[in-house]
């Protein structure tokens, strides 16, 4: 196994929470944690107390727009303990109109077989109330890799392996579960 900051190989050290990560030192284990912590999914914060009951919309205070598709929106959330989460809100009067609810149901199945992924979002529960479904999900700080690129300029060589070997990574990850990720796109 490589370093996961370097690509040397990597010695005895690995992430301490979710084991899957190796490291050639401490150093490049404290430099990568900022990243990591990312993808592993063990921060305190990360409480599935929606587990056993529904949620419902009342339960969160809604703060910024996190993005924004044809049937969507994701706001971020946070809860009466304030634990802060990505919530899905989805028209279904616009699902309906377009003839897309099977896609709903099917991004519900796929986050419910990719809960144990590491390198997946997860889902904490789903609720629906009047015209619009709710998807309740782990809040990820940080940006999409086209905004880091834009506001920071070009990647160094290495952080470009990096995220390239996270995405592929995933990518194996969920076709061993017999799910295609239907928005990766390769140019001519």
């Amino acid at each position: 196994m490589n370093c996961f900051y370097c690509f040397r190989h990597a010695g005895k050290y690995c992430c301490s929470f979710c084991k899957l990560v190796g490291y050639c030192n401490a150093d490049c284990q404290l430099n990568d944690w900022p990243r990591h912590k990312l993808l592993c999914g063990k921060e305190k914060e990360a409480v599935n107390q929606y587990s056993i009951k529904k949620p419902t919309i009342d339960e969160f205070e809604q703060q910024m727009t996190l993005g924004d598709g044809n049937f969507s929106v994701i706001r971020e959330v946070t809860n009466k303990s304030q634990v802060t989460y990505a919530l899905k809100i989805i028209n279904l009067t616009k699902v309906s109109h377009n003839n897309r609810e099977a896609d709903i149901l099917m991004e519900k199945y796929a986050l419910n077989k990719l809960s144990d992924d590491p390198y997946v979002v997860k889902m904490f529960g789903t609720f629906k109330m009047g015209n619009f479904a709710y998807i309740l999900m782990e809040y990820i700080r940080g940006k999409e890799l086209w905004e880091q690129c834009r506001s920071f300029g070009l990647c160094s060589s290495k952080l470009c392996q990096y995220y390239f070997y996270l995405l592929v990574e995933a990518v194996k990850e969920i076709h061993k579960k017999g799910i295609i990720h239907r928005d990766i796109k390769v140019l001519d």
